[in-house]
Parts: C-alpha cells; structure tokens; sequence
C-alpha cells in the first residue's frame, strides 16, 4: 500500500446488554386502545469496547494490538404511551388514528461518549394513520418528531477526545403498504 496507508485485521467487539421489557394495551372501548411500555436496558453490565489489531507491522514494532475505548455505561430507561382511536365510519375502509409520546434517557455519560456512539436524552411524538380497505390491504401513514436534550461534555476520557455541545430534533414521515396474499394471517409489506 501507499506511504501514508496500512492494511491489516481489525475486530472490535459488541457486547449487547440484557434489558427488561414491560408493556401492556387495554380496550378501554371497542373504538380505543390505550398502551403504554416500559424499557429497562442493563449497559452497565457492558464492559469496555475493545478492538484487536494485528498484521500492521508500524503498529506491532510498539507493541500495539488493541485499542480499549472506555464505554462507563450506565443502566437507561425508555418509557413510552399511546392510544389508537378506531373512527365507527360508514366507509368502505376501516381507520385506525394513533398517537403516542416516549421519553428515553441518555445511555452514557459525557466523558465516554464517542462520535460513532452519541447519545441523548430525548423525547419524541408519534401521530399516525392506516387504513384497511379490500380486506386484504392497508395503507398506513406515520409522522414522528423527537427532540434531543442538550449535552455538554467537557472531559472526555476517549481517545481522540470526543468533548462537545450538542442537542437537536429530527422529523420523519413514513408511508407502509401492507398486502395479505393468504387468508391464514401472514402479511407482506
């Protein structure tokens, strides 16, 4: 390779933590659903993320064949509610408008947080629509806007330093068609 490029294998490992996960939906009426969740992820359990180098012969001359980047994960949470309204329309659709809220807190703290990893408080809505028409199809129409909260890390403890201000929000609309090809309940989208 050229003067200023290295070529050798690299792997990193991704430890994924346990979470705990409570959720429950209830008819209120035959027209509203109300749900709400509750989940709990575990990251403390998670250790360091660390990646094996070798073969990148400038590297191992000084003895380097990891690098540790610390992760000082805490436990977060993530707890979200919503309703679903089913309109009684004498149409020849059937409509289901939905919306929800969650709210999730940040996973690590300012002094561990990398650029391929952010993370942020945040709180997001939810609005929603589908509808059903032929039995076997249904369009569904989703808008979500989620604000992320202000952070300010000023002592990182990564390698490079990943010190920063940030905070933001996000908007996104969704289409989905949804084709039952069977009558034993599978659907295609």
């Amino acid at each position: 390779t050229g003067k200023d490029q290295w070529e050798g294998t690299q792997v990193t490992n991704a430890d994924a933590p346990w979470i705990l996960f409570l959720g429950a939906n209830l008819d209120i009426f035959p027209w509203l659903e109300v749900g709400g969740e509750l989940r709990y992820y575990f990251t403390s359990s998670v250790g360091d993320q660390v990646s094996k180098i070798s073969g990148i012969e400038l590297l191992e001359t000084f003895g380097l064949n990891e690098l540790v980047t610390p992760k000082n994960r805490r436990d977060y949470f993530q707890v979200s509610g919503g309703f679903m309204v089913k309109p009684r329309l004498k149409l020849p659709v059937k409509m289901e408008l939905m919306a929800g809220v969650h709210y999730e807190s940040a996973s690590a703290p300012y002094n561990t947080i990398t650029v391929e990893q952010p993370s942020f408080s945040h709180w997001g809505v939810h609005l929603g629509a589908r509808l059903q028409f032929l039995e076997r199809y249904r369009v569904g129409l989703c808008y979500w806007h989620y604000e992320y909260l202000e952070r300010n890390g000023r002592e990182s403890l990564t390698i490079p330093p990943t010190n920063f201000q940030g905070s933001g929000n996000a908007d996104a609309f969704t289409v989905t068609l949804e084709a039952r090809f069977s009558d034993g309940g599978i659907a295609y989208r």
